[in-house]
Parts: structure tokens; sequence; C-alpha cells
């Protein structure tokens, strides 16, 4: 079974089952039929009320007649196989298989099977092939028209058509459009994509060759009609479709009925010949009444009457009548497009201001715009008109004060009359302390200035400038504005009246400090307390404020006591915070003096928000004169005097010159016994003056300046100095100490030192003696005994005006050496190099060098760094610090 349709409607069944096999007369029974095949298609639409049953037959059952029996068998008929239905869409349908027959007496299958099931699946109706004939398989063209109503005469409107295929196949060849547009609507344009459209006076003609499927639409076309001034009220517009291969040409035409309207949008404008006009003297209003259409416009009227104020004098309309009395300019028909004009003269009467209006109060037509149908223009009899401006200076700072100037000025073409008020009231933050002005009287109320004057202000002059003063809080924001008004004095024009002056706010403090200590001379190991004051003089308050105090070398820090904010040790800063006008604060820092000498101690202002424009006071300082303690003495002082200067005599140059190389082989050279050499030769130079001529002055670090003649070995202090080495008594044998030492005897194999270990004391100064001769050490007998617990301490001299002395080359020590130190008996004890440190004589670490220790070491002292003339020292000392190893 096989239905082809354009759609299907409704409910029904197609039943296309197998038959029932044959029942036999003998024998074996017949098989079912196989069910049909049922193809169903329809173009458009769905299926669902059709039901269709393709279902197998049942094979029919053995020889009924023949009982049979186990061993007479005649065999039954198998079922018929299910069909095939296929459809366009879904269907209630039935493929099963038929069953199959039995045996007579014990029903039984004997080998007969039912029958399979058939297939059942949705295809598409182009799957079906086959031509089809007559109208129902062909195109079918039909034709809609539509625009939006109304159309507005003047103006333009578009129709849309749009051509459809309701046919059951696609159009072929070409297809054409043709809209003839009835009179009042003259077609401009047309369009649409596929189509090739052209117009010949009235009739619009588009044509196009696309195939389209059936139930399927051309792309529309737009017609743009002009719509004359003369259409009428109601028209009606007729469009039809052709070709395509179409058959029914009963549905190929589609009209549209298409109401007409007016619309003019009739405009008023209006000028006066002058803004200003005197009392008595004339003016002249030209109203202009403008139709911007789209259609035109009939039965126009505008009113102009004249205001209180103005005297009518004349009027001049290009179209129409103007009755003065009523103020109606009769205008009547206004063609769009087109404008007509009327000039209205009248005679001003009044001072002040006067406004005069001309509205458009009758049209035929519907007006789409009402914004445009009223204009006005505003004359002024001459008056004062008052004006204010409003200044300062620099930007107010916070804390002190600053001040407005307020200058009221008369633009206006008369002069004020009557009382003239300006008002200033001062924004928060800002106080208003004082207002003052030539011939004003002012008054403060809170934060309001008021200040007030009757005489009259000539046109284009100015009044004297008032002066307001205001302090500047702590709390004002960092930007205000300030706004003063001027009224009175006669003055219509109130729009510019008020004056705003944007003000900035900073903030500016001076913070100085102060320090002090609690005594200018303190002994090594005592405390000092530094007082540091920060105070701001302002004028504002100050905000992250922070000092650093970080104390110098020589003084170990005790404790801090902040009276505001906190005191961090590590990094000296003292971190105060706000620091309010007027205000100060206080930093008490304790110490320990640990070093000798002059230590200055000073406190920075290291930050703070605000300006600061004093930086002179940011910066304090406290010196004092550290002193050594009767336990612990200072570092060793000696100077030698020079030697007399006196003319070279023959033979003196020469001398020197072969001195000075003796003593750079001496600097160089390694080997303890080549070195002694070169010294004794460098002796011999310094004792030559007696056979060729006067005492040479050896060599020093820095140059020694000449004084009077003293004998050459006498210290500047007093003490006498021999620079003639001393001969060394050799013990035969050393042996290692079993405990602490009286040293008698020092040895640094790296530096060729051996030479004896004097005893000494400390000099009334407090300071640690230094050896009666320059080749010999000196042990501090008031400290520890090398290998006590403690510091040992051995100085010895760099030099002296002879020349080097024993402690010349004791800055080559490197970490590691060994120092070697015995008694009178050969009782030896071996120190290690730890370090070296030069430090300045002022501020020399006296504790750490001469005090108190865990471990047993020695330390070892001689001069550094430049010679002082003054001092006739040097500005350093060389350290050696040293550990016992046996």
């Amino acid at each position: 079974v096989m239905v082809r349709a354009g759609s299907v409607i409704g409910t029904g069944s197609i039943t296309a089952d197998g038959g029932t096999g044959i029942a036999p007369l003998n024998d074996g029974g017949g098989g079912g039929g196989a069910g049909g095949s049922v193809v169903v298609v329809a173009r458009t639409g769905t299926l669902g009320g059709l039901t269709v049953s393709a279902r197998g037959g049942a094979g029919s059952n053995a020889w009924p007649t023949d009982a049979g029996g186990a061993g007479d068998y005649h065999g039954p008929g198998g079922g018929g196989g299910g069909g095939v239905v296929l459809t366009t869409s879904a269907v209630t349908a039935s493929v099963n298989g038929g069953v199959n027959g039995t045996t007579t007496t014990d029903l039984a299958a004997y080998g007969a099977t039912p029958g399979a099931g058939g297939t059942q699946a949705t295809i598409l109706a182009s799957q079906v092939p086959g031509a089809g004939a007559g109208a129902a398989c062909a195109s079918d063209l039909t034709i809609a028209k539509t625009h939006t109503d109304p159309l507005v005469r003047g103006s333009t409107g578009v129709y849309t058509l749009t051509a459809s295929n309701i046919g059951g196949t696609a159009s072929s060849g070409t297809t054409t459009v043709t809209d003839t547009l009835p009179v009042g609507l003259t077609p401009i344009a047309a369009v649409g994509t596929g189509w090739t459209c052209g117009i010949i006076g009235q009739t619009v003609t588009c044509t196009s060759t696309a195939a389209i499927a059936g139930s399927g639409s051309f792309p529309p076309i737009s017609v743009t009609v002009a719509v004359a001034q003369s259409a009428s009220s109601f028209l009606t517009n007729t469009a039809s479709v052709a070709g395509g291969g179409e058959v029914n040409t009963a549905n190929d035409s589609a009209s549209d009925a298409t109401t007409m309207v007016s619309q003019a949008d009739v405009a008023v404008t209006k000028t006066a010949s002058s803004g200003m006009v005197a009392v008595g003297s004339n003016v002249t209003f030209t109203v202009t009444a403008t139709n911007n259409g789209p259609s035109d416009a009939s039965g126009v009227q505008v009113t102009d009457q004249l205001p209180a104020g103005l005297t009518y004098v004349s009027s001049t309309p290009s179209a129409g009548t103007y009755t003065s009395g009523t103020g109606v300019w009769d205008i009547g028909t206004l063609a769009n497009g087109g404008s007509a004009t009327l000039a209205l003269t009248a005679t001003m009467t009044t001072t002040g201001t006067v406004t005069n209006t001309a509205s458009k109060t009758a049209e035929t037509e519907t007006d789409p715009n009402a914004g445009n149908n009223s204009a006005s223009v505003t004359i002024t009899g001459p008056v004062s008109d008052l004006t204010i401006a409003k200044t300062h200076g620099a930007a107010f700072v916070r804390g002190s004060t600053g001040s407005y100037s307020l200058t009221v000025t008369n633009i206006g073409l008369q002069a004020s009359s009557g009382t003239v008020t300006v008002s200033d009231t001062v924004p928060a933050g800002l106080t208003p302390t004082s207002a003052s002005g030539t011939g004003w009287t002012c008054g403060i109320a809170a934060q309001t200035v008021t200040c007030t004057r009757s005489d009259a202000l000539a046109a284009s002059a100015a009044y004297p400038a008032i002066t307001v003063t205001v302090s500047v809080l702590q709390s004002a924001a960092s930007a205000v504005t300030n706004g003063a008004t001027v009224a009175g004095g006669a003055e219509l024009n109130t729009s510019n009246d008020s004056a705003t002056d944007p003000t900035t706010i900073t903030s500016r403090a001076d913070v100085g400090l102060t320090k002090s200590a609690s005594s200018g001379t303190v002994t090594i190991g005592s405390t000092v307390t530094y007082l540091v004051t920060a105070q701001n003089t302002g004028p504002s308050d100050a905000t992250g404020v922070q000092v650093t105090d970080q104390l110098p070398a020589g003084l170990t820090f005790v404790s801090a006591t902040p009276a505001m904010g906190t005191y961090t040790a590590s990094t000296g800063v003292w971190n105060i915070g706000p620091l309010l006008n007027g205000a100060s604060t206080s930093l008490a820092i304790t110490a320990t003096v640990a070093a000798t000498g002059t230590i200055t101690n000073t406190a920075t202002k290291s930050a703070e928000f605000e300006s600061d424009t004093n930086l002179a006071n940011n910066s304090a300082s406290a010196a004092i004169s550290a002193q050594p303690t009767a336990g612990i003495p200072g570092p060793p002082n000696g100077g030698m005097a020079p030697a007399a200067k006196q003319a070279n005599s023959l033979g003196g140059g020469p001398i020197i010159l072969a001195g000075l190389a003796i003593f750079l082989v001496l600097l160089v050279l390694r080997r303890i016994s080549l070195r002694v050499a070169a010294l004794g030769a460098l002796i011999a130079l310094a004792t030559l003056p007696t056979l060729v001529g006067p005492a040479l002055t050896a060599r020093s670090t820095a140059t020694h300046v000449s004084k009077a003649a003293v004998p050459s070995d006498v210290q500047l202090f007093g003490k006498a100095i021999s620079t003639v080495k001393p001969k060394l008594v050799m013990l035969a044998t050393l042996q290692s100490a079993k405990g602490p030492i009286t040293p008698n005897r020092i040895r640094i194999p790296s530096l060729g030192i051996d030479t004896g270990v004097e005893s000494v004391g400390v000099t009334a100064k407090g300071l640690m003696d230094v050896p009666g001769n320059s080749w010999n050490a000196a042990w501090l007998r008031t400290g520890v005994k090398p290998g006590a617990l403690g510091q040992a301490i051995i100085d010895g001299h760099l030099d002296s005006v002879k020349g080097p002395a024993v402690f010349i080359d004791l800055h080559r020590l490197r970490p590691g050496d060994h120092i070697y130190v015995s008694d009178a008996s050969g009782n030896e004890l071996t120190f290690k190099v730890t370090a070296l440190e030069v430090a300045p004589l002022n501020g020399f670490p006296s504790l750490r060098v001469f005090g108190p220790a865990k471990g047993r070491s020695l330390n070892l002292i001689t001069c550094a760094g430049h010679f002082d003339s003054k001092r006739q020292t040097y500005d350093h000392r060389l350290v050696i610090f040293t550990t016992l190893v046996s």
C-alpha cells in the first residue's frame, strides 16, 4: 500500500496483514502469509492519526483428522513474517510475526516456528521516487501587501510585498510582481533581495528567477511612495504576482486599504531689536511662524498680546492680519516649508525686565511637535546688576590664619540704590575672626559674616574690597570651598549674585630637637643619660614624627624611657607619632660608657608627614668626655719630642738617602737576620752625625713639627725613652709554663721580634704607661698576668724620632700567628692571634680591651693612623687580640 499526499488530517487505518496458512486435507499444514509493505508520505504536517497493521499470518495445524501418534506426526505450518511500514512521521504500527501451527494430537510444533518481526521506520518524502501529475503537484504563487497606517501627506510611506509558493513543488522560471499605485501616491523606490525592480509612471514591476520550494516565500519587496498634499483620505493599493510555473491564478493578487492624514509642525520664533531699551523708547519684536511640515498647514493663528510695560505702536504682518486688541495674528494657510513674519513695534514704559511671548493658538492639522509652539524674548530697562568675586592668596595653613577678599561690582547700566548686603558663610574648619572694608559695616555670627552699605554704586564701578580673616583649625579638611553672595541694590538679575572660592588647606609644623647629657665627664663603666626633647612650634599639628638617635661607638645601650611613642634600640628610632602644635615630648636614653675620649651622641628628626620650613633645628648633639676608671686604664699615649732642626753639613744628604734606602730594605726583608742587619745599619747611620754632621731626623709615618731643641730621647710627657736597643740575655732553655707568669720576654717569630718586657703601671691621667726603651715591650702590672683569667696587656712603641721601634711591623700579624711570652725562668706561654682592630684614640674601647673577660687572653697595643702634630701622638691605636693556646 503506497500513499503520497501533500498533507493528511484526521484519523484512519491501513491494514496489510498476512493471511492464515491453508488447513490441509491430509499431511502437513500451510504456512502463514507475510505482512505487507505500507508506505505513507506527506509533504507537510504529521501522520499522528494513522494506524497501520502489517502483521504476519498464523501457520495452520497439521492434518486434523489423523490423530497420529508418537511416530505418526505430520508437519504444522510456520508463522508468516511481519511486514514493512515506512512513514514520514510517527504512526501507530504493528509488524509482529505470525504464530506457528502444531500437531493435532499433542499440539507439538514439530519443527514449525513463528514468523519473524517486520520493520518500521521514518523516511523523507523525497526518498519516494516517481513524478506527480495535476494541480496538487505544481507550484502555486500568492502575494500579500502591508503598510503602517496612516500615511502623512507631504511625507513618504512604505508598502511591503511578499510573494509565497503554497504549492506542492518549487516554482520555476520567472516570477513577476506588479504594483500599480493609486493617484495621490507616487512610487519613488522599490527594492528586494534577488528582485530586479523598475518604476514606470505609477507602476512598479519586480522580477525574480529564483526557485522557491513549496511552502516557501520570496524575500519581501519594499515600495517607497511619496504622499501628495492632495492625496485622498482613503486609498486602496493592489499588487499581483504571476509566473513561476504555477497553475492556480485565482489567488495571485492582494489589496491594502490606506488612510491619509495631514501633519504640520508650525514653529514660532521671536526676536527683539534690542535687549536693553530705555523707558520711552521703542522696540520692535519680530515673530516668525515656520511650517516644518511635512503637510501644508491651514487655519494657523499666533497670539502675541503685549504685556504690561509695553504700549502698542504698530504691526506689519507678511501674511494675514494682526489685531492689537486681542493680539491675534491670523495667518491662515502656510505651505509645507513656508514661513510668515510679524513685525510688532511697542514703546517701553517701565524699568526692569519685560517678557513678551508669542504662541501658536490655532491650526487645522495635527502638530507633531508642541515643543516649538511658543517663543519668548526678554528686554530690560536700565537697572543695576550686582555681582561678587571672591579670592584668597596662598594655601591656608592649619593652626594659622588666612584671609579672603570679597569685591562687589555693578555690571548694570545704572547705579544701584538701597541697601547692599554681602553674606559669607565660612565652611567648617575655618572660623571667621574679623571682617572689614572701607564703607562697609560688618558683623560675625558663628560661621557667617554679614556686611552692609547703602551708598549708590555707579554702573561699571566696584565697592572697596571686604577682607574676611579666618583662623584655620587643625581639623580643617584638605580642600574646602567658601561661597559668598551679594543682594539688594535694586538689581533684578540674581543669577550672578554668588561666587565660590576653592581653598587648599595644608599643614606646616616646625618640629625642633634639643639634647643634653646628664654629665659632661663620665668614667668608663658608668652610665650617662641623654635627654632628647622634640618640640612642635607649629603652626600645625605634626604627625608621623620620628627621631633617630643611634648610640655611637663607645656607648652601650641600657634603657630608654620615651614620654610618648616607642624607642627601638637596634635602629635608634624613636617613633613619636602625632605631636600637637605647641606640644613637646622627651626621650631619656641611658647608656654605659665603654670607651675613653670625646663621644658625641646626635639625635636627628628623620620623619614627619607635614612640611617643615625650618631645617636648622632638626638635629641636636651632646658630647661627653669619657675618662678611664681606676680599674680600667685608658690606652697608652706615648709621644717623642723631636730633635732640633739643624742645617745639613757636608755628606748629610747622602747619609739620609742611604738611611732611607736601608729602611726600605728593612720593610721588605723577610728573614730576621737580614732585617736585624739592616736595622743595625740604620742605627749606625743615626749615629753618624757625631762623625760627619749634625743629627738626622729619623723616619716617621707623619711629619713632625720642629720645636726647640731638647734631648731626642725625652718623651713629651716627661718620661725618658731610650732608643738604644738593649742586649737581651738569652736563656738556654724554654719550657711550657704551668700557670700565669710575670712576663720578661716576648717573641713573635713571624715579625722577627724577640725582646724584653718591662713592667709598667698607670700614669697620673689613668693611662697605661709605655716602655722606657723603644725596643722593649711593657706589661701592665696592675692588670692580669699572662695566662690568668682575663685580659693581659702588653704595649710597645711604633717608632720614635730616631726611627722604627719594636712594634713597627705589628700590623702585619694575621689571625693564627703565634706569640710567645716567657718569664725570667724560661716558663713560656703560647698565644694565637684571633683579631686585629684599629681604634680611634678618641672613643677608644677601653672596657673591651682592658676590662674583664671570660677566657685567658693577651692583647698587644701600639700606635696607628696619622701622627697628630699638635698632640704629638698618633690618632689611632692598633690592638692585637690573642687567646691562650698552651
